[in-house]
């Protein structure tokens, strides 16, 4: 039986890492991640969790203490692979990762002791894991806040002085942290490629630094010139793995789509797009009349009739922007 479980487990691994993919841009429907070997990492470590306390109620108490102790060490082990996995892109989103992670060490070392001493658990302890998880977001919020505006002053000084930057950055993973940081608070050394430039100066042949590098040229309809050189030092300096060539196809897939002259079929799609953006603002316009004329027989409809709109603009759009992505024309349309 444990060898079946054990297969199954390593079934569903393999499977998480087919499914994680190497992507240019940053898809809704992924963690909200800077690098996708982070995604991996972690759903590897959420499989690896679930499928050693599931056999737990099956093993022996020596067993059981060594799952224990495995179990809490696989709680604390995002402390170091986050940051050194480029992080998330958001505050927030760190704050409740790293607050349920160090939530179920400590729930995990209180079944530890139950379950050693042979004592029945209460029920207030789910009453005190919900207390835990509120004090540690809220310190973790804090901290985050903390750290957020020291990578930033961090990036004043190099943007004062770049001979500062040995002295500032001791590592790749410190620098990615910073650059990350940068770019999601929108500071204007990152976001004008100063820090990426002088990252990849440092560490040319790490292939995450022009990842990350290609993924931030990504979101900018207006880098196209950037995206190419960036994939033609890329192919230069980096050793040409699966993830590497993956991202060079993305690279030209995304440059093409971009193209400033519109393909007849783009300009089908944008034109769809500002019919549809047209009429929900029309029926919108509607709506509002009727609520400043006082009339509430027609609000009701008229309110019917601007929803629908809205969700079906809002959903052809969206379907466009996974076909065409980051395309500047289908970006206003939705704007």
């Amino acid at each position: 039986f444990f060898l079946l479980i054990l297969l199954f487990y390593i079934f569903i691994s393999i499977f998480h890492q087919l499914y994680i993919s190497v992507s240019l841009t940053f898809r809704p429907m992924s963690l909200p991640v800077f690098n996708h070997n982070l995604e991996s990492v972690i759903l590897q470590m959420t499989s690896l969790v679930s499928f050693i306390t599931s056999i737990l109620p099956h093993c022996n108490k020596g067993i059981r203490i060594a799952i224990y102790v495995i179990t809490i060490i696989s709680y604390l082990t995002p402390f170091l692979f986050v940051p050194m996995c480029g992080n998330f892109l958001t505050g927030n989103h760190s704050s409740i990762f790293y607050s349920i992670s160090a939530t179920g060490s400590i729930i995990t070392l209180i079944n530890f002791v139950f379950d050693v001493t042979d004592k029945d658990m209460n029920s207030v302890i789910f009453l005190f894991e919900a207390i835990i998880l509120i004090i540690f977001l809220i310190v973790f919020t804090i901290l985050k806040k903390k750290i957020l505006l020291k990578s930033l002053l961090v990036l004043d000084r190099i943007a004062d002085n770049p001979k500062s930057f040995d002295d500032e950055i001791s590592n790749v993973f410190q620098a990615l942290l910073y650059a990350g940081a940068g770019f999601s608070a929108g500071n204007p050394f990152v976001c004008n490629w100063t820090f990426m430039d002088m990252i990849i100066e440092r560490w040319p042949i790490v292939s995450i630094t022009w990842m990350l590098y290609a993924r931030f040229a990504a979101c900018f309809t207006d880098e196209n010139s950037k995206l190419l050189w960036i994939d033609d030092k890329f192919k230069r300096k980096v050793y040409p793995t699966e993830s590497v060539q993956i991202f060079h196809a993305q690279i030209h897939y995304l440059v093409e789509r971009r193209d400033a002259s519109m393909s007849p079929q783009l300009k089908k799609k944008v034109s769809e797009c500002q019919r549809l953006t047209s009429s929900c603002r029309s029926k919108m316009r509607l709506y509002w009349e009727s609520v400043l004329q006082g009339n509430p027989f027609d609000m009701e409809a008229t309110a019917f009739s601007a929803q629908n709109a809205n969700e079906k603009a809002q959903s052809k759009i969206m379907h466009f922007l996974t076909l065409f992505p980051n395309n500047q024309y289908l970006t206003q349309s939705f704007l």
